[in-house]
């Protein structure tokens, strides 16, 4: 069965995706794409202020799931729409995104200056 689940993730391991969404919302996202081997460069906490946890609450969530070394993962407490679009910008320059947030974040990769980098899950 194990044998089975890596063959089906395998292909997985190629893309990175970016997350911005409120902290309990975002580590639940982080966790399971990490469990599929995804790549997640950078996340975006929308709680505004840290109400539902901030930084501190979604490393709390991801060392809860195991996770102790976010790999040099970029965490954005509040990110304004600008921060954010600049950031997934500037990963796309460097490797196929693609990104699961609000349609601000989303637009991002189909407004790019390197459509050809972008993952499939931007399209």
């Amino acid at each position: 069965m194990l044998a089975n689940v890596q063959r089906l993730t395998e292909p997985l391991r190629s893309y990175a995706v970016a997350v911005f969404a409120d902290t309990p919302l975002a580590a639940g996202i982080v966790v399971m794409l990490r469990e599929l081997g995804v790549d997640v460069p950078l996340v975006g906490l929308r709680d505004q202020g840290g109400c539902l946890g901030g930084e501190a609450g979604f490393r709390a969530a991801l060392a809860r799931a195991g996770i102790e070394d976010t790999g040099g993962m970029v965490i954005m407490q509040d990110p304004s729409l600008r921060r954010s679009r600049e950031a997934i910008l500037r990963l796309i320059e460097e490797l196929p995104l693609g990104v699961i947030g609000s349609t601000h974040e989303s637009t991002c990769c189909a407004t790019c200056r390197a459509p050809r980098r972008c993952s499939p899950t931007c399209r």
